[in-house]
């Protein structure tokens, strides 16, 4: 479906659907999260002057796992398509974000070309607190033959047992190594075993990365930005 808001012309696979932009970020020679707090202060300041309320909610990913390619991951989870897109144009034409980011990329570099951008097209019923530390388990998942994605809804809203807030994203870009990402966030303190090693009868998960890695990706989630 295309789109046409305040001339900002789009195509938007799955409307009124939330936006998720993934950014892959190394700190700079000897900089560290600790360097970082005025930043993230500013642009919760700059945020808080320009955005609608509940359109963006920001976390710091925290791997859990060795990688040598970033250090973390930035998360911003949009409340639609739109909302991003004229997010990314504050970066291009307000002067207080410009110098904000020049300021933000001494320190940090974050791999413009390398960043993954999705839609939240489920979320379950189960709510977690977006401003407190949570667990972040991601795996990438391919169907299996006549499994679609009517069907993984089904399965995740008859599903009374699960404890965790599980997401379905949709890759913007389609790609040959998944068709879909299961998010799953939980409490620190819960043990229970991954939504996607439960559904093996509706899709194979994990199966183009590392074996290190076959119960997904997991994160240290912490709130950096809410509007809500």
């Amino acid at each position: 479906m295309s789109s046409c808001s305040d001339e900002i012309e789009f195509e938007d696979k799955y409307p009124n659907t939330k936006y998720l932009e993934i950014k892959f970020c190394s700190f700079i020679e000897n900089s560290s999260v600790s360097d970082l707090s005025s930043d993230l202060k500013e642009i919760s300041n700059l945020n808080d002057s320009y955005l609608k309320e509940k359109s963006l909610l920001s976390f710091y990913l925290d791997p859990l796992f060795e990688t040598e390619t970033y250090d973390f991951i930035w998360l911003n989870a949009f409340n639609s398509k739109f909302s991003f897109l004229e997010y990314e144009i504050n970066f291009k034409n307000k002067k207080r974000f410009i110098n904000w980011a020049e300021n933000f990329n001494k320190k940090v570099s974050c791999n413009k070309d390398n960043k993954q951008l999705f839609y939240n097209v489920f979320e379950n019923n189960i709510a977690l607190e977006p401003t407190v530390k949570s667990k972040k388990n991601i795996n990438f998942c391919k169907y299996l033959p006549n499994v679609n994605l009517y069907d993984l809804k089904i399965y995740f809203n008859d599903d009374l047992s699960s404890l965790s807030q599980i997401k379905i994203l949709i890759p913007e870009i389609i790609n040959d190594n998944f068709d879909f990402v299961i998010e799953e966030n939980s409490l620190e303190n819960s043990n229970n075993l991954s939504a996607a090693s439960q559904m093996g009868f509706l899709a194979n998960c994990n199966e183009e990365i590392s074996d290190s890695f076959l119960d997904g990706l997991n994160f240290d989630s912490y709130p950096i930005y809410s509007s809500y």
